[in-house]
Protein backbone atom coordinates (compact mmCIF):
# COMPACT_ATOMS: atom_id res chain seq x y z
CA UNK A 1 0.00 0.00 0.00
CA UNK A 2 1.32 3.75 -0.62
CA UNK A 3 0.39 5.48 2.11
CA UNK A 4 2.23 5.70 5.82
CA UNK A 5 0.74 3.98 8.72
CA UNK A 6 -1.49 6.50 10.67
CA UNK A 7 0.74 7.82 14.51
CA UNK A 8 0.34 5.61 17.36
CA UNK A 9 -0.20 6.89 20.83
CA UNK A 10 2.01 4.86 23.28
CA UNK A 11 1.54 4.64 27.20
CA UNK A 12 4.32 3.32 29.16
CA UNK A 13 2.01 2.03 31.78
CA UNK A 14 -1.70 2.02 31.76
CA UNK A 15 -4.15 3.14 34.34
CA UNK A 16 -7.09 1.60 32.98
CA UNK A 17 -8.54 -0.71 35.68
CA UNK A 18 -9.42 -3.71 33.27
CA UNK A 19 -6.11 -3.74 31.66
CA UNK A 20 -4.13 -3.25 34.65
CA UNK A 21 -0.37 -1.83 34.50
CA UNK A 22 1.08 -2.77 31.34
CA UNK A 23 2.05 -1.16 28.36
CA UNK A 24 -1.06 0.19 25.73
CA UNK A 25 -0.94 1.91 22.83
CA UNK A 26 -4.08 3.87 20.73
CA UNK A 27 -3.99 3.88 16.92
CA UNK A 28 -5.64 6.67 15.13
CA UNK A 29 -8.84 6.36 14.52
CA UNK A 30 -8.29 5.94 10.24
CA UNK A 31 -7.37 2.57 11.20
CA UNK A 32 -10.62 1.04 11.62
CA UNK A 33 -11.98 -1.05 9.00
CA UNK A 34 -15.58 -0.71 7.28
CA UNK A 35 -16.17 -4.31 8.87
CA UNK A 36 -16.55 -3.03 11.99
CA UNK A 37 -20.17 -2.37 12.80
CA UNK A 38 -19.44 -0.17 16.09
CA UNK A 39 -17.28 2.11 13.69
CA UNK A 40 -18.73 5.61 14.90
CA UNK A 41 -21.86 3.66 16.37
CA UNK A 42 -20.83 3.18 19.49
CA UNK A 43 -17.15 1.47 19.61
CA UNK A 44 -16.00 1.06 23.56
CA UNK A 45 -13.13 3.82 22.55
CA UNK A 46 -15.08 6.63 21.87
CA UNK A 47 -17.30 6.10 24.72
CA UNK A 48 -15.58 6.39 27.88
CA UNK A 49 -13.87 10.00 28.99
CA UNK A 50 -10.40 9.32 28.90
CA UNK A 51 -10.28 6.53 26.35
CA UNK A 52 -12.15 9.26 24.00
CA UNK A 53 -9.40 11.72 25.14
CA UNK A 54 -6.66 9.14 24.38
CA UNK A 55 -7.70 8.22 21.38
CA UNK A 56 -7.98 11.88 20.22
CA UNK A 57 -4.83 12.40 20.91
CA UNK A 58 -3.61 9.18 18.38
CA UNK A 59 -6.11 11.55 15.67
CA UNK A 60 -3.55 14.70 16.23
CA UNK A 61 -5.71 15.97 18.20
CA UNK A 62 -4.56 18.02 21.93
CA UNK A 63 -1.22 17.04 23.76
CA UNK A 64 1.41 14.86 20.89
CA UNK A 65 3.29 14.02 24.27
CA UNK A 66 4.15 10.18 23.63
CA UNK A 67 2.77 10.17 19.97
CA UNK A 68 4.38 8.49 17.75
CA UNK A 69 5.14 7.52 13.88
CA UNK A 70 5.06 4.43 12.77
CA UNK A 71 8.65 4.13 12.75
CA UNK A 72 9.09 5.34 16.33
CA UNK A 73 6.36 3.33 17.43
CA UNK A 74 7.90 0.21 15.90
CA UNK A 75 11.46 1.46 17.76
CA UNK A 76 9.02 1.30 20.64
CA UNK A 77 7.66 -1.95 20.76
CA UNK A 78 11.39 -3.40 19.80
CA UNK A 79 12.45 -2.14 23.25
CA UNK A 80 9.34 -3.76 25.67
CA UNK A 81 10.88 -6.91 27.55
CA UNK A 82 10.94 -10.18 26.25
CA UNK A 83 7.54 -11.94 27.78
CA UNK A 84 6.18 -8.71 28.86
CA UNK A 85 2.62 -8.40 28.01
CA UNK A 86 0.98 -4.88 26.82
CA UNK A 87 -1.88 -4.04 24.84
CA UNK A 88 -2.33 -2.96 21.52
CA UNK A 89 -5.12 -0.65 20.18
CA UNK A 90 -6.86 -0.42 23.34
CA UNK A 91 -8.49 2.21 20.60
CA UNK A 92 -7.96 1.65 17.18
CA UNK A 93 -7.17 -1.62 14.90
CA UNK A 94 -3.96 -2.96 12.83
CA UNK A 95 -3.06 -0.80 9.74
CA UNK A 96 -4.76 -0.76 6.77
CA UNK A 97 -7.28 0.84 4.60
CA UNK A 98 -10.90 0.56 4.55
CA UNK A 99 -11.25 -3.55 5.05
CA UNK A 100 -7.73 -4.35 3.50
CA UNK A 101 -4.80 -5.25 6.25
CA UNK A 102 -1.12 -3.63 5.01
CA UNK A 103 0.32 -6.57 5.29
CA UNK A 104 4.21 -4.97 5.30
CA UNK A 105 3.38 -3.10 7.78
CA UNK A 106 1.53 -5.65 10.08
CA UNK A 107 4.39 -7.93 9.34
CA UNK A 108 6.78 -4.70 10.31
CA UNK A 109 4.74 -5.04 13.67
CA UNK A 110 4.77 -8.77 14.40
CA UNK A 111 8.61 -8.52 13.90
CA UNK A 112 9.25 -5.93 16.45
CA UNK A 113 6.61 -7.55 18.80
CA UNK A 114 8.47 -10.86 18.63
CA UNK A 115 9.55 -12.21 22.04
CA UNK A 116 6.59 -10.03 23.92
CA UNK A 117 3.04 -11.09 24.85
CA UNK A 118 1.04 -8.21 22.94
CA UNK A 119 -2.79 -8.50 23.04
CA UNK A 120 -4.37 -8.00 20.28
CA UNK A 121 -7.68 -7.53 18.54
CA UNK A 122 -8.58 -6.85 14.57
CA UNK A 123 -11.85 -6.46 13.02
CA UNK A 124 -10.55 -7.02 10.04
CA UNK A 125 -12.67 -9.30 8.16
CA UNK A 126 -11.46 -12.71 7.02
CA UNK A 127 -15.02 -14.13 5.66
CA UNK A 128 -15.61 -12.34 2.25
CA UNK A 129 -19.28 -11.94 3.28
CA UNK A 130 -18.06 -9.82 5.99
CA UNK A 131 -16.03 -7.04 3.28
CA UNK A 132 -18.28 -3.77 3.38
CA UNK A 133 -16.24 -1.87 1.06
CA UNK A 134 -17.44 -1.15 -1.93
CA UNK A 135 -16.13 -1.99 -5.47
CA UNK A 136 -13.28 -4.45 -4.01
CA UNK A 137 -12.75 -8.38 -4.86
CA UNK A 138 -13.80 -9.55 -1.22
CA UNK A 139 -12.77 -13.26 -1.58
CA UNK A 140 -9.40 -11.54 -2.51
CA UNK A 141 -9.29 -9.51 0.41
CA UNK A 142 -10.07 -11.59 2.97
CA UNK A 143 -7.60 -14.23 1.60
CA UNK A 144 -5.10 -11.87 1.87
CA UNK A 145 -6.03 -10.65 5.07
CA UNK A 146 -5.84 -14.09 6.36
CA UNK A 147 -2.10 -14.51 5.02
CA UNK A 148 -1.30 -11.03 6.57
CA UNK A 149 -2.63 -13.01 10.29
CA UNK A 150 -0.55 -16.12 9.61
CA UNK A 151 2.63 -14.55 9.00
CA UNK A 152 2.34 -12.01 12.14
CA UNK A 153 1.40 -15.53 13.87
CA UNK A 154 4.97 -17.20 12.05
CA UNK A 155 6.56 -14.83 14.59
CA UNK A 156 4.81 -15.35 17.36
CA UNK A 157 1.81 -12.68 17.33
CA UNK A 158 -1.28 -14.35 17.23
CA UNK A 159 -4.34 -12.00 16.66
CA UNK A 160 -7.96 -12.48 18.14
CA UNK A 161 -10.49 -12.12 15.47
CA UNK A 162 -13.44 -9.42 16.83
CA UNK A 163 -16.82 -11.41 16.15
CA UNK A 164 -19.66 -9.27 15.83
CA UNK A 165 -22.20 -12.03 17.97
CA UNK A 166 -21.96 -15.57 18.79
CA UNK A 167 -23.36 -16.64 15.67
CA UNK A 168 -20.85 -14.78 13.58
CA UNK A 169 -18.34 -16.44 15.97
CA UNK A 170 -18.98 -19.55 14.88
CA UNK A 171 -19.26 -18.73 11.60
CA UNK A 172 -15.17 -17.39 11.63
CA UNK A 173 -14.45 -20.33 13.43
CA UNK A 174 -16.30 -23.18 11.54
CA UNK A 175 -14.58 -21.49 8.23
CA UNK A 176 -11.13 -21.36 9.71
CA UNK A 177 -10.27 -22.68 13.36
CA UNK A 178 -6.56 -21.78 13.22
CA UNK A 179 -7.60 -18.09 14.24
CA UNK A 180 -8.66 -17.47 17.96
CA UNK A 181 -12.24 -15.70 18.36
CA UNK A 182 -13.33 -13.00 20.69
CA UNK A 183 -17.13 -11.42 20.37
CA UNK A 184 -19.37 -8.59 21.62
CA UNK A 185 -22.37 -10.12 22.76
CA UNK A 186 -25.97 -9.23 23.44
CA UNK A 187 -26.07 -10.43 26.78
CA UNK A 188 -26.42 -9.74 30.77
CA UNK A 189 -24.00 -6.96 31.60
CA UNK A 190 -21.25 -8.66 34.92
CA UNK A 191 -22.19 -11.90 34.66
CA UNK A 192 -20.34 -14.83 33.12
CA UNK A 193 -21.73 -16.55 30.48
CA UNK A 194 -20.79 -19.95 28.86
CA UNK A 195 -21.77 -20.85 25.56
CA UNK A 196 -21.79 -23.46 22.52
CA UNK A 197 -21.76 -21.99 19.62
CA UNK A 198 -23.67 -22.99 16.57
CA UNK A 199 -20.19 -25.27 15.10
CA UNK A 200 -19.73 -27.27 18.20
CA UNK A 201 -17.24 -24.54 20.17
CA UNK A 202 -16.70 -23.49 23.46
CA UNK A 203 -17.16 -19.84 24.28
CA UNK A 204 -17.01 -18.20 28.24
CA UNK A 205 -16.87 -14.92 29.27
CA UNK A 206 -13.76 -12.19 29.75
CA UNK A 207 -13.33 -12.49 34.05
CA UNK A 208 -12.44 -8.60 34.01
CA UNK A 209 -15.73 -7.79 32.42
CA UNK A 210 -17.52 -10.32 35.75
CA UNK A 211 -19.08 -8.19 38.76
CA UNK A 212 -16.74 -8.18 41.90
CA UNK A 213 -13.80 -9.88 39.54
CA UNK A 214 -10.70 -8.47 40.37
CA UNK A 215 -8.59 -10.14 37.18
CA UNK A 216 -6.72 -7.85 35.17
CA UNK A 217 -6.12 -8.30 31.60
CA UNK A 218 -2.22 -8.18 33.01
CA UNK A 219 -3.20 -11.27 35.11
CA UNK A 220 -5.15 -13.51 32.82
CA UNK A 221 -3.21 -13.13 29.46
CA UNK A 222 -6.13 -15.83 27.62
CA UNK A 223 -6.30 -12.96 24.76
CA UNK A 224 -2.36 -12.43 25.01
CA UNK A 225 -0.30 -13.90 21.72
CA UNK A 226 1.55 -16.89 23.84
CA UNK A 227 -2.27 -17.96 24.79
CA UNK A 228 -4.18 -17.46 22.02
CA UNK A 229 -2.10 -19.19 19.77
CA UNK A 230 -3.42 -22.23 21.68
CA UNK A 231 -6.67 -20.94 22.36
CA UNK A 232 -10.07 -23.39 21.46
CA UNK A 233 -12.61 -21.49 23.26
CA UNK A 234 -14.08 -17.93 22.12
CA UNK A 235 -14.31 -15.10 24.84
CA UNK A 236 -17.14 -13.39 25.33
CA UNK A 237 -17.73 -9.49 25.75
CA UNK A 238 -20.88 -8.76 27.11
CA UNK A 239 -21.93 -5.45 25.72
CA UNK A 240 -20.55 -2.81 28.67
CA UNK A 241 -20.21 -0.06 29.72
CA UNK A 242 -20.86 3.48 28.93
CA UNK A 243 -21.63 2.83 24.96
CA UNK A 244 -23.76 -0.69 26.23
CA UNK A 245 -26.87 0.43 24.83
CA UNK A 246 -26.17 2.03 21.42
CA UNK A 247 -23.62 -1.05 20.84
CA UNK A 248 -26.86 -3.28 21.79
CA UNK A 249 -28.44 -2.06 19.12
CA UNK A 250 -25.25 -2.31 16.21
CA UNK A 251 -25.05 -5.95 17.35
CA UNK A 252 -28.62 -6.53 16.27
CA UNK A 253 -28.37 -4.61 13.18
CA UNK A 254 -25.41 -6.58 12.60
CA UNK A 255 -26.59 -9.84 12.87
CA UNK A 256 -29.82 -8.89 11.06
CA UNK A 257 -27.27 -8.15 8.09
CA UNK A 258 -25.32 -10.79 8.34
Amino acid sequence: MSYMPPNVLCVDVSSNGKLGPMPATYSASATCPNACPLKDEGCYAGAGFHTRQAWRRADGHGSQTNVRTWSDFLAWVSKLGRGLRWRHNTGGDLPGVRDRLDGLACIDLARAASGTDPIIFTHYPILPEDVRTPGVDAEETARHNRLTLRAMAFYGIAVNISANSPEHASRIRAAWPEFPVVMVADLAEGERHKLTLDNGDKADTCPATIAGSTTTCADCGLCAAAKAAKRKVSIIFPAHGTGAKKARVVIRRSATIA
